[in-house]
């Protein structure tokens, strides 16, 4: 819709100046005798109308062909940007043909009140017509002509490029609205399953509350119940609390009461107890022989409770059959407590005596030894301090009387080779004629220099240095274990060997 309110302006705009140019056209007379005037003041509207239409043919060319609506396609602007700029183009134009218009109209009147236009004869009236033909036959008229004609293909082929873009847009506009009645439709539809989905979305809610309900019902229940049943649990476990402490009282006082009674009555119950338990193992082996059945009899035998030997024992024998026996040997036990317990207060007494003469003694002999511990240290310094001075003696001795000229010559030959040696596997592999001291100098400057690099190597660097040769070390070392190890297997086994031979 902007797009067809923007070509009917530009249409408006280009009627305009259709009219202004159609009552300014030299086919059509003036209302005025003043032919000559006119023709004076309109030489500088035509001196634009000329520079228009040059500008124009440099841009292109019209001419009278099929081919003029397409070029007129091409070369017309397509942005917003070029739009805006038309609509001012235009807007200027209007603005100076008004002033022009303005200028014209003042012109006029100030020519017919200066001069008194002399009475029309009927000759001056055929020399005007010739005069005028005269003049619509000049190149301004010819060149007038042109640029109207030229005009006139520019509106008519903007009037039907104007006219394919409002088909054009019709149709767009008919697309649309059927592409909208379409999404209208689907809307509805999709209203309609929305709402579908929104009631069964409610039932299933309303579904999910009752069930929610319910079983919040059944799970209070369910709490309660397990709620009593711990609580019964609770009370049965406390009452089997009692009951096992009870139970192991009464263990107790058994156990007592066996140990109260006569040595041979004990010896006797524990015979019993054997002769039950061989019995039993006897019973079990026979009844193992006699299962002859197969494996499927056997195993929902095996799978049955075994009966405790507890249920088929006798009542347990006491030896003693009144409390008064019982009386009078805790009585008794009392009585032998009591002495026992005068005899070892005595006993600890005397304890206590002998050990504080055991520290006392201690304390004297610790004295002592640690005396005689500094007196043997102060002798073996001596002795050490002898023994050196005696041995530093000797060697003075010794060397005084081996260094002669000979060992001498020697010693120094055999340092000679060792440094010789050193020097070539640090220095130089090469065979020279140096001097020993000499080598010794290129060692300590080759040593130095070695120094010197190893400080200005990085610490990390040196760590893994140190790290690989550690571990180098530990290879050598277990290859020379398992070596020495397997060099050890082969004298066991030929040690063997060779006794039997």
């Amino acid at each position: 819709m902007s797009l067809s309110k923007s070509a009917l302006k530009s249409l408006s705009s280009k009627k305009t100046t259709a009219t202004s140019a159609a009552a300014a056209s030299p086919f059509r007379l003036p209302e005025t005798n003043s032919l000559f005037l006119q023709s004076i003041s309109d030489r500088p509207h035509k001196r634009q109308v000329r520079n228009r239409c040059n500008r124009r043919d440099r841009v292109f060319c019209l001419c009278p062909s099929a081919k003029s609506q397409s070029a007129l396609h091409k070369l017309q602007p397509i942005t917003e940007k070029n739009r805006c700029y038309q609509k001012k183009r235009r807007k200027r134009r209007e603005m100076k043909e008004k002033k022009n218009n303005r200028n014209k109209k003042s012109n006029r009147l100030n020519v017919q009140t200066k001069s008194a236009q002399p009475k029309q004869t009927a000759a001056r009236k055929q020399l005007k017509r010739v005069m005028m033909k005269r003049e619509n036959f000049t190149k301004e008229s010819r060149h007038d002509f042109m640029h109207l004609e030229r005009q006139k293909a520019v509106l008519e082929l903007s009037i039907m490029t104007k006219r394919a873009e409002i088909d054009k847009m019709d149709r767009a506009i008919a697309a649309e609205k059927k592409v909208l009645k379409a999404l209208e439709n689907q809307i509805e539809k999709d209203n309609r399953l929305f709402e579908e989905c929104l009631k069964e979305h409610e039932k299933k809610s309303v579904e999910a509350r009752t069930f929610f309900e319910h079983e919040a019902r059944a799970k209070q229940q369910k709490t309660v119940e397990i709620k009593k049943l711990m609580a019964e649990i609770v009370t049965t476990e406390s009452d089997l609390e009692k009951i096992e402490e009870t139970l192991v009282d009464y263990k107790r006082y058994k156990d007592l009461l066996f140990k109260l009674s006569p040595v041979k009555w004990q010896e006797k119950q524990l015979a019993k107890r054997t002769n039950t338990t061989d019995l039993t193992k006897s019973d079990s082996e026979d009844k193992s022989l006699k299962q002859t059945s197969p494996q499927s009899d056997s195993e929902p035998n095996n799978n049955r409770p075994e009966c405790d030997i507890s249920q088929y024992e006798e009542d347990p024998e006491l030896f003693f059959t009144d409390p008064q026996q019982l009386q009078d040997l805790l009585t008794e036990l009392t009585e032998q407590n009591l002495s026992l317990i005068q005899n070892s207060a005595r006993v600890e007494e005397t304890l206590e005596e002998l050990r504080a003469n055991i520290n006392s003694t201690k304390q004297q002999i610790e004295e002592n030894e640690q005396l005689l511990s500094l007196q043997i240290e102060n002798m073996k310094q001596r002795i050490e301090t002898e023994k050196s001075r005696g041995n530093k003696l000797r060697q003075k001795v010794q060397l005084h009387v081996s260094l002669n000229t000979q060992d001498q010559d020697v010693l120094l030959d055999a340092l000679g080779d060792k440094v010789s040696q050193v020097h070539q596997s640090c220095v130089d592999d090469r065979v020279t004629n140096y001097s020993t001291l000499e080598k010794l100098t290129q060692i300590e400057s080759t040593l130095s220099e070695l120094l010197q690099s190893i400080e200005s190597i990085p610490e990390e660097n040196l760590e893994l240095m140190r790290k690989v040769k550690e571990s180098e070390k530990r290879a050598r070392q277990r290859e020379q274990k398992l070596k020495e190890h397997r060099r050890s297997r082969r004298r066991d086994e030929t040690l063997p060997g060779a006794f039997d031979g």
